[in-house]
């Protein structure tokens, strides 16, 4: 008998590449033996050779790996700042790379870890909703700092809530019914310059107040998410990621250890004074630091603020090699 499959959807560039591989190893180790794993992969420039690491990463016949080369010309003319890259924007067109069979799947970030069996997740009702996510714990309505830049022109209420999109189960059909692609394109070209978190901030803009809310435990992140949360999925969101600072915590030990049954076993980031420092930081010191990281963040936006441009052919042949 065939056993059930969880599809997934996830992107990443040649720098996501490693984290990318923990996150497909963890969740296919938690996930239920009765289960496998349709994992399609959007492809920013990984490469062959990054490729088959990534699929040595996987005990055989637990995931598929599908690879997606989007067209590049689809991601130009939207806002980046800072170090952020197109990728950002894969899972906006997430329903061209997937079976016209499919009707829903599981959007996961590449910084995602999984501490828990997503089985429960994959089943959960999303038949009503566009999407299911978890309420932002930093950005909570799309009218506060970050949230929704235009909710005033759109008509939107500055109280609905803002959903984090680093963990989403979609409803394919429905957002291939109604263009969501499309129209978050729309609304990131028309007001980038006023656009902070990208293609979060277009989901948001389009499907606002017709979200529902997942348990936090499906979207937790160390740095920002609620104390007392048992996590099944952990979001490392913000800028202190464990492949880029060896961090101490319990949950970058996890990370670690996850790491260790990839094809790339024993690497680790270098040791910073700040990653260390974090581990002993009380909770409440590590909130209160996180004005002065928005204040920061603010003036990186202000300084690097652009829009993208496609590549020429040129670049998108060096893309395919690296």
């Amino acid at each position: 008998m065939t056993r059930p499959t969880v599809v997934v959807v996830t992107g990443a560039d040649a720098a996501y590449a490693i984290p990318l591989a923990v996150m497909l190893r963890s969740l296919v180790d938690a996930l239920s033996p009765r289960y496998g794993i349709d994992a399609y992969v959007i492809d920013g420039g990984l490469g062959d050779v990054l490729r088959a690491r990534i699929e040595q990463s996987l005990p055989r016949g637990r995931a598929n790996l599908h690879w997606h080369v989007p067209d590049a010309r689809c991601f130009g003319e939207l806002p980046l700042w800072g170090r952020m890259t197109t990728a950002t924007y894969f899972k906006l067109v997430m329903p061209s790379v997937l079976p016209p069979a499919v009707t829903r799947a599981l959007w996961l970030d590449a910084d995602v870890l999984a501490a828990g069996d997503v089985a429960a997740l994959w089943h959960a009702d999303v038949e009503r909703f566009p999407v299911r996510a978890v309420p932002d714990s930093v950005v909570t309505t799309i009218g506060a700092r970050f949230g929704v830049a235009a909710w005033r022109q759109l008509g939107l209420p500055s109280t609905a809530p803002y959903f984090n999109a680093g963990v989403m189960l979609v409803n394919v059909a429905w957002w291939r019914s109604h263009a969501v692609a499309a129209q978050a394109f729309g609304y990131l070209r028309r007001y980038w310059r006023d656009v902070y978190f990208w293609d979060q901030e277009g989901l948001n803009a389009i499907l606002a107040t017709q979200w529902a809310a997942l348990d936090a435990a499906w979207n937790w992140s160390p740095s920002f998410g609620a104390a007392g949360v048992v996590p099944r999925l952990i979001h490392f969101a913000g800028n202190v990621k464990p492949w880029r600072y060896r961090g101490g915590s319990t949950w970058h030990d996890l990370y670690y250890a996850t790491l260790d049954l990839t094809a790339w076993r024993g690497w680790r980031p270098p040791r910073s004074l700040a990653a260390s420092a974090s581990r002993f930081a009380p909770r409440a010191l590590r909130r209160r630091l996180r004005q002065i990281e928005q204040w920061h963040m603010g003036l990186t936006r202000w300084r690097t603020l652009r829009v993208s441009e496609p590549p020429s052919v040129e670049q998108e042949a060096v893309l395919r090699r690296l």
